[in-house]
């Protein structure tokens, strides 16, 4: 195992380090000795993203020619935006803030997914909802959620998730409180009376049953938000470095592998990069996350995507959604599910109707892509 990388404070930049794209890199798709280039990369504090510093400690960046520094784990997605819009980082990983990114103009490009399915538009298994002992939350009928306080992470991925879930149950907006709670802090809250419960993903959900005696799940799961979990880089920077972005991407598929067969061993690395994770906490989540961990891009991922889009869209009351499809750049990701089929060998096979044609989605066969995605 390598040592752990520099960790990155705030305000570093893009360093290219000069060396040519056939010297640095073996018929293998591993690099030689002299990095190509250094890559600032912001992840968050979530079990789903534990194949970032797995890819730095195991080495599979600097196997590419990549140096990666990783800033500080971020609390959400919204943070970890709000980073590279500063351009304190190059790529970052996200989920539900996107959306609201994209609909606010920033110009961001989703290259790769970190969780989530390519064969399917809805995948939450790693979500998970949480009550207090004594909050009259009944798991058999959600209705009793009415009138009660829920710590989420508003405009996040476990926002939709719980809202989804709660009118599904036929419950409307006014009928429960959502109160705005980073993640690291829904345990406290719930220890404190604060909330009623909690939702969010893992470790979060398995933290906070271990800190609140007589907690209990309400339900995990159950197919009502698209978890997609987006790698995303600024638009300039995506089309300046292609080289970069497809390297980054093999190392990320590489070591996603490697925590879908060794979960164990990727729990001992999140308790070092993962505030208030300890190994144990890290070990149960991990049979949720790692059911959860497909990068590759599809038309069940976009459409998973529009899914989000248009979710965010009704609850802004805006006039009319935003084409995702604008801010999608597949053709890397596309490119190293074919050079490097081994990292993929033990996910689904993306159905053929769900395939992407490349950067032009113009030429995407969105229709067909439904059919062969199911929710």
């Amino acid at each position: 195992m390598r040592s752990l990388a520099t960790v990155l404070g705030a305000g570093l930049s893009l360093l290219l380090i000069t060396g040519s794209s056939a010297d640095a890199q073996t018929k293998s798709g591993k690099s030689a000795t002299k990095p190509v280039a250094t890559i600032n990369v912001g992840f968050n504090s979530a079990l789903d993203q534990i194949a970032v510093p797995v890819g730095v400690e195991l080495g599979f960046f600097e196997d590419r020619g990549l140096e990666a520094k990783l800033a500080p784990a971020f609390a959400s997605g919204v943070e970890a935006l709000n980073a590279l819009q500063a351009g304190n980082v190059d790529f970052v990983h996200v989920g539900a803030p996107l959306q609201g990114a994209m609909i606010s103009g920033m110009d961001v490009v989703y290259i790769g997914g970190y969780t989530g399915t390519a064969v399917r538009i809805r995948s939450d298994e790693a979500f998970e909802l949480v009550a207090r002992q004594g909050s009259g939350i009944d798991p058999k009928d959600l209705t009793t959620f009415k009138g009660k306080k829920i710590a989420s992470t508003l405009g996040s991925t476990n926002h939709l998730y719980v809202r989804n879930l709660l009118f599904s149950k036929g419950l409307k907006a006014e009928d429960f409180t959502l109160i705005n709670t980073p993640p690291p802090e829904m345990s406290v809250a719930m220890k404190t009376g604060g909330v009623d419960a909690m939702v969010c993903w893992d470790p979060w959900p398995v933290i906070t049953r271990r800190d609140n005696p007589g907690s209990y799940t309400v339900t995990r799961g159950g197919g009502y938000v698209a978890n997609v979990g987006y790698m995303v880089a600024r638009r300039d920077y995506a089309e300046k470095n292609p080289d970069i972005i497809e390297r980054f991407l093999a190392a990320r598929a590489e070591a996603d592998q490697w925590v879908r067969k060794n979960p164990n061993e990727a729990a001992e690395i999140a308790t070092r990069w993962i505030p208030g994770t300890n190994v144990d906490v890290a070990k149960e989540s991990m049979q949720f996350v790692t059911k959860m961990l497909d990068g590759r891009v599809s038309g069940c991922t976009v459409l998973g995507m529009q899914d989000g889009m248009d979710f965010t869209v009704e609850m802004r009351k805006l006039p009319q959604s935003v084409d995702v499809t604008k801010h999608v750049r597949a053709a890397a990701s596309l490119k190293v599910e074919q050079n490097y089929p081994q990292f993929f060998a033990d996910l689904p096979k993306i159905p053929d109707g769900a395939k992407l044609p490349g950067d032009d989605l113009s030429k995407w066969d969105k229709e067909a892509a439904k059919k062969a995605c199911p929710l």
